[in-house]
C-alpha cells in the first residue's frame, strides 16, 4: 500500500470540485472526470485517501451510487487504487509518474486538458542553455569518454566553479564543501533522507516552496509552520518554536523566496542567524531561486552568519537557466557532504556528465545569465500588474524583491476561484492546495511571471463567465 497523505476531507473536495456537473455530462462521468482534472493538476497528492463515498455524496448531495460509479471509474483508469479497509488512494502510476507542472491528459480523457494553463512555474530555457550545449570542447568531450565517468560527488571542475562562487558572495568554500545533484529537488531529498525523520520536527515558512513541501510530507515529518506578516517573516514566532519545540531543523529562503518573492533585509538575517545560532538549530537554506533578484545585487544569505556544522545551502542552475538542465547541489561541512555523497551513490551512482560540463561553462557566464533572466522576470512583473489593473483590480499582493511568481491575495476563497478558473478551462496554483503546510492561505494564488499578455489576460477573464454564486 502506497504511504497516506492524509485524507481529504469531504467537504474540502466538493469545494475543489467547483462546478463539476456542468460539462453536459452523466453525474458519475462527470464526477471521475471532475476528480482525475484535480489530480492532473496536482491539487490531490499521490497517496492521498478520498472521502468515503457515503461521506462524499453527502457533500455533494447526489446518491450514494453516483460516487460508487465515479470510484469505479477512476479505479479502472488506474488513477485511484481501492483498498479493502482504507478506501481509494490517488495513484500516480496511472499518470506515466507526471509531476506538478505537467500538464498530461489524464486517461479519463482529452475532454479535461484545460485551454489556459497559468499553473505552470518552470521558465522557458535561454538560448544561451543551446549555445553552451553545442560549444562544449570535442577534446575535452573525449577526455571524459575515455574515462569511467563516474564522480559521485560530482565533476570536479563543476564542483571547483560552485566553490568559486560561494567564496565571491564572501562564504570560503573548496570542492569538498559541494555535493552535485540531479537538480534541487534531489537535493532536498538527498537531504531530508539523512537528516530527518517522521518522528522529527522541522521548522518551515508558511508559504513555501510547493517542491520541499512534497519531498518533507513523503518523509513524514510533522511540519511546524512560521507565517509572513506582510513582507516579513514573523522571527518573534520562529524564536518561539526553536525554544520550545527543538525542531531537528529549519528550512528556509531569505534571499529570494517563494512563492511570495519576498527578500529578507540584512538586520532581519542577521536575527534569523542569531536564533539559530543561540538554539544550536540547524538550518537547510534554500537558495535556488538566489540568482532571481530583479534589483542587480547578490545577496549572500545564511551561510556567512551560521558555523558550517549548523548549515546546508541546496541551489540549483534549473531556475536560472533552464529546467532541461538537471544540475543542483548541496553546500555543507566536509562530514555531511561525504556522508550525502553515499546516500547519493545508493540511488544514483553519477549526476549526468554531459549536463555537468554545460554548468561549468555557463557558470562562467553567471552575469550576463543573471542579467537576462531578471530582465524577463521584470517585463513579466509588469505585464501582471497591467493585466491584474484591468481585469481584477480588487486583488492585492506585496511588491516581490525577485522570484518567479507573484503572489496575490484574491480577498475571496481561492479555492472557489481555482474551481471557477478550471470549469472556465483554466489550470491554476491556490495558495492552500500547493504552497501552505496545512491548507492555509485560503485567499491567495500563484501567478507565474512569464506569460504573455495576450495568455495571462483570457485565463483571468474566464472568471467572467462564471456565475456569481462560485465566484
Amino acid at each position: 500500500m502506497p504511504p497516506s497523505e492524509g485524507r481529504v476531507e469531504p467537504a474540502r473536495l466538493a469545494r475543489m470540485l467547483g462546478d463539476w456537473p456542468s460539462n453536459d455530462r452523466g453525474l458519475a462521468r462527470a464526477l471521475a472526470l471532475g476528480i482525475s482534472q484535480l489530480i492532473t493538476d496536482s491539487h490531490l497528492a499521490d497517496g492521498a485517501l478520498l472521502p468515503s463515498q457515503r461521506k462524499l455524496a453527502e457533500a455533494l448531495g447526489v446518491s450514494r451510487s453516483t460516487v460508487t460509479e465515479a470510484y469505479e471509474a477512476l479505479v479502472a483508469a488506474d488513477v485511484v487504487e481501492s483498498f479493502q479497509r482504507s478506501g481509494c488512494r490517488v495513484r500516480r502510476k496511472g499518470f506515466g509518474a507526471i509531476g506538478a507542472d505537467q500538464g498530461a491528459a489524464p486517461v479519463l480523457g482529452p475532454d479535461a486538458l484545460a485551454s489556459y494553463d497559468i499553473a505552470r512555474g518552470a521558465l522557458p530555457g535561454l538560448p544561451i542553455v543551446a549555445d553552451a550545449i553545442a560549444g562544449i570542447d570535442r577534446r575535452r568531450l573525449m577526455g571524459h569518454v575515455a574515462a569511467g565517468g563516474f564522480f559521485p560527488a560530482g565533476l570536479p571542475e563543476l564542483r571547483d566553479a560552485v566553490a568559486a562562487y560561494y567564496a565571491n558572495l564572501g562564504t570560503p568554500t573548496t570542492r569538498e564543501n559541494i555535493l552535485i545533484t540531479g537538480g534541487a529537488q534531489q537535493a532536498t531529498w538527498l537531504v531530508a533522507q539523512l537528516l530527518i525523520g517522521p518522528v522529527d520536527e522541522v521548522v518551515v515558512e508558511d508559504p513555501t516552496s510547493r517542491r520541499t513541501l512534497d519531498v518533507l510530507r513523503r518523509a513524514g515529518t510533522r511540519l511546524l509552520p512560521v507565517p509572513f506578516a506582510g513582507s516579513a517573516l514573523r522571527l518573534d514566532l520562529l524564536e518561539q518554536l526553536v525554544t520550545r519545540r527543538r525542531p531537528r531543523l529549519v528550512y528556509c529562503q531569505p534571499v529570494v523566496h517563494d512563492p511570495t518573492g519576498l527578500t529578507m533585509d540584512v538586520q532581519s538575517l542577521r536575527t534569523f542567524a542569531r536564533i539559530l545560532d543561540v538554539h544550536h538549530t540547524f538550518c537547510v537554506e534554500d537558495a535556488s531561486s538566489a540568482e532571481l533578484l530583479f534589483a542587480d545585487e547578490r545577496r549572500p544569505g545564511l551561510a556567512a552568519l551560521l558555523p558550517p556544522d549548523q548549515h546546508l545551502t541546496v541551489s540549483t542552475l534549473s531556475k536560472l537557466t533552464w529546467g532541461g538542465l538537471r544540475v543542483g547541489w548541496i553546500r555543507g561541512s566536509v562530514p555531511v557532504i561525504e556522508r550525502l555523497t553515499e546516500l547519493k551513490r545508493s540511488i544514483d551512482l553519477t549526476s549526468s556528465v554531459l549536463d555537468q560540463l554545460v554548468a561549468v561553462d555557463l557558470l562562467q557566464r553567471l552575469p550576463e545569465l543573471r542579467a537576462l533572466r531578471t530582465a524577463d522576470l521584470r517585463g513579466g512583473y509588469e505585464i501582471a500588474r497591467r493585466v491584474l489593473a484591468r481585469v481584477r483590480p480588487d486583488w492585492r499582493w506585496t511588491e516581490p524583491s525577485g522570484g518567479t511568481g507573484l503572489w496575490v491575495d484574491t480577498g475571496a476563497d481561492a479555492g472557489a476561484i481555482g474551481s471557477a478558473l478550471r470549469s472556465g478551462g483554466v489550470r491554476a496554483l491556490t495558495g492552500f492546495e500547493h504552497f501552505s503546510p496545512f491548507g492555509g492561505l485560503g485567499s491567495y494564488l500563484s501567478l507565474p511571471l512569464w506569460y504573455s499578455e495576450e495568455h495571462l489576460e483570457p485565463a483571468l477573464r474566464a472568471l467572467d463567465r462564471i456565475r456569481p454564486a462560485q465566484r
